[in-house]
């Protein structure tokens, strides 16, 4: 099904970008942000997040998240506990911008290895935005702000790129008529990219949180811009208030093999 471009419905005003958390969720779900001036039943969608990785086996399980929100739907918390892990995590809606944070305490009596998160930004069902490719999907290495449409699959999936090698922790994507950019960013992420899939497309960020310590916390902070800007521009925004600094040297290591999401 083709999607139809209503840019003139997409207007960027001054208030807040809205929460509204999945209902009757007992695993970790999707999100929707609701954006200020876009038609009613079309959202932005975040796996916040999509799954966890590293720890040791099991330790993800029977995690059952509490969702809370406030009356204005601009903040939205979460939480989730078992016996060895506890995770929170806080969206903020501003205007055109959505602050994230992230944190993992160990409850457990060992250390937890290698800790990831994945989180998965789709545009579906956004109708100004393309159902699949790469070519309007951006990220920054040495040579700029790059298309990722240049770079092969590296997963074994055809529509799944995900780049290791860049500068800044930030995956871009503009809408169809290029009157909306959307930006997701996350400190001590390893990769940037996406998914061209069928269904929309999607950009992620995999923030990783090391070895934790037992009865240690660790907080991974992230970003998404929706706007009326270029990708140049949120770049710009991103360099102005950093999420780490300074900007990654590029390692001469090969590009990890990655897997996709479930779009």
């Amino acid at each position: 099904m083709q999607h139809t471009i209503v840019s003139a419905s997409i207007q960027h005003g001054s208030t807040a970008i809205r929460i509204r958390p999945p209902l009757g969720a007992t695993e970790f779900s999707e999100v929707q942000l609701l954006v200020p001036g876009w038609p009613e039943g079309e959202a932005l969608s975040l796996a916040f997040p999509e799954f966890f990785g590293g720890g040791v086996e099991g330790i993800w399980d029977q995690l059952e998240p509490s969702y809370r929100l406030d009356p204005a739907g601009e903040e939205m918390s979460v939480e989730a506990s078992n016996e060895q892990v506890h995770v929170q995590g806080v969206l903020s809606g501003r205007p055109g911008l959505v602050e994230v944070e992230l944190s993992i305490a160990n409850l457990g009596p060992a250390p937890l290895p290698d800790v990831s998160a994945l989180l998965c930004l789709s545009t579906s069902p956004a109708a100004p935005f393309a159902e699949s490719g790469h070519e309007r999907t951006w990220f920054v290495d040495d040579l700029g702000l790059r298309s990722l449409d240049e770079l092969s699959p590296d997963s074994g999936a055809p529509l799944y790129v995900e780049e290791s090698r860049f500068t800044l922790p930030i995956t871009l994507h503009t809408a169809l008529d290029g009157g909306t950019t959307l930006g997701h960013a996350f400190e001590s992420s390893d990769v940037v990219g996406g998914n061209a899939g069928s269904n929309g497309v999607c950009i992620h960020s995999r923030p990783q949180f090391g070895t934790i310590a037992s009865g240690q916390t660790v907080t991974r902070r992230g970003r998404i811009w929706v706007g009326g800007s270029t990708p140049e521009g949120i770049v710009a925004s991103y360099r102005s208030a950093p999420l780490e600094a300074p900007e990654r040297v590029l390692p001469p290591a090969e590009r990890r093999l990655r897997y996709p999401c479930n779009l």
